[in-house]
């Protein structure tokens, strides 16, 4: 697998995590965002786009960072994880280890560890909590399962399997990402395959070649080519699948929104529903790495600080 996966995997958001919650055909559920849903199984939507992988180059204090549905998890300079928000699992509480990343799904969190095992808190409904043994060069978490790449380039699916979603193809692949019931992953030939729900053409992957896919919330999904282009597919409710036309050097994909880092200045510009103020960052605001989940957007500025905005329901964006 190729060392920028290291540069471009964490750094993603994601976001990918079991996904976030949300009918695609309106804000109201996810936007609005009560989170009494999330503390019941009955949301099947959760989302989050919690992401994929493996620590990037740390900026300051934080070197990864990476949004569930209604919380947020991020890995400093020493390897210590912090997450914040909706605990009603325990999904905020990382334990004693040093991680290179951490990666957050609806009720559950997996992360990389520094000797490159797994390890996860949280639900363990599915066996999503108890990943596989051995070690492994990438890492994602979906709304109910978490799917990894092993050191040598095979892909490995636990958890949840309403949809599909942890049937991993056999071969060799350098990037992967888990979604709300769907799952994307770049093979070693620069190619996507996805697997899993499909009611809104969410894992009908486009031709060419792509150096990052993201498994998002609200049944879509999102790429970046080797030019820094984004495409989407998938449900489109609040145009989430249509991108500008910006190369960008990094996106994240929440439930209904994306956001991108330019290239250009680092600037972020974002796309989708802005229901609860999630497509509006600061003004001249201008990140290292970003993270989207279901309504709030988290990122890391060039200074090395934490930044979140959006819809702030149980202290989401209340970053440490």
């Amino acid at each position: 697998m190729r060392t920028d996966l290291w540069l471009l995997a964490l750094l993603i958001g994601c976001g990918g995590t079991k996904e976030t919650l949300g009918a695609d055909s309106s804000d109201t559920d996810s936007d609005v965002d009560t989170d009494s849903d999330a503390d019941t199984d009955t949301d099947t939507d959760a989302d989050t786009d919690t992401d994929t992988d493996t620590p990037a180059a740390c900026i300051g204090l934080w070197c990864q960072i990476a949004l569930g549905r209604s919380d947020s998890c991020a890995v400093d300079v020493s390897g210590t994880g912090a997450c914040w928000g909706l605990s009603n699992d325990d999904q905020t509480t990382p334990p004693p280890s040093t991680f290179k990343a951490l990666f957050p799904g609806y009720k559950h969190t997996c992360g990389l560890r520094t000797d490159d095992t797994i390890e996860c808190f949280g639900t363990n409904a599915d066996g999503v909590s108890t990943p596989p043994p051995g070690t492994f060069k990438a890492l994602t978490s979906g709304t109910y399962h978490s799917c990894a790449i092993a050191m040598d380039d095979s892909l490995i699916c636990w958890g949840g399997n309403d949809e599909g979603e942890s049937n991993a193809p056999a071969g060799s692949f350098k990037d992967v990402s888990g979604g709300f019931g769907h799952t994307c992953a770049i093979d070693d030939s620069d190619q996507i395959q996805c697997w899993g729900r499909n009611d809104f053409g969410q894992i009908n992957a486009p031709a060419g070649t792509y150096r990052v896919v993201l498994a998002g919330n609200d049944r879509i999904s999102c790429a970046l080519d080797f030019g820094g282009v984004a495409t989407c597919w998938g449900s489109d409710s609040d145009e989430q699948d249509n991108p500008p036309a910006t190369v960008f050097s990094e996106i994240a994909l929440g439930g209904f929104h994306g956001c991108g880092i330019r290239d250009s200045d680092s600037g972020v510009e974002c796309w989708g529903s802005d229901f609860s103020g999630q497509t509006t960052p600061p003004l001249g605001f201008t990140a290292a790495h970003i993270a989207a989940g279901s309504t709030h957007t988290c990122a890391i500025d060039l200074a090395g600080n934490l930044e979140c905005w959006g819809n702030s329901g149980d202290d989401r964006t209340l970053h440490p």
